[in-house]
C-alpha cells in the first residue's frame, strides 16, 4: 500500500470518529470525548504520512538541483 493512500485513510478514520464525537454523541460526555481522543490516533499517523511525503519530495528536489549544478 502507497504511503498516500495510507494517509488518506487513516485521515478518513479521523474524520469519522471526530465526526462522531462532535455531531452524534452528546457534547461533554464520556464517549464523546473518548471518541475525540481516539480519533487523535489516525490523526497523528496520517500526519506522519503526509510529512514522510513532503520529505522524500524535498530530497528528490534538492538531488534534482545539486545533480544540475554539478552538470555544470
Amino acid at each position: 500500500m502507497s504511503d498516500n493512500l495510507k494517509a488518506y485513510i487513516f485521515l478518513l478514520g479521523f474524520l469519522i470518529l471526530a465526526s462522531i464525537g462532535i455531531f452524534i454523541l452528546p457534547q461533554g460526555h464520556f464517549f464523546s470525548v473518548a471518541a475525540l481522543l481516539l480519533g487523535c490516533i489516525p490523526l497523528f499517523i496520517s500526519i506522519y504520512y503526509f510529512a514522510k511525503i513532503k520529505l522524500i519530495g524535498v530530497y528528490e528536489f534538492l538531488k534534482d538541483i545539486m545533480d544540475k549544478i554539478k552538470g555544470i
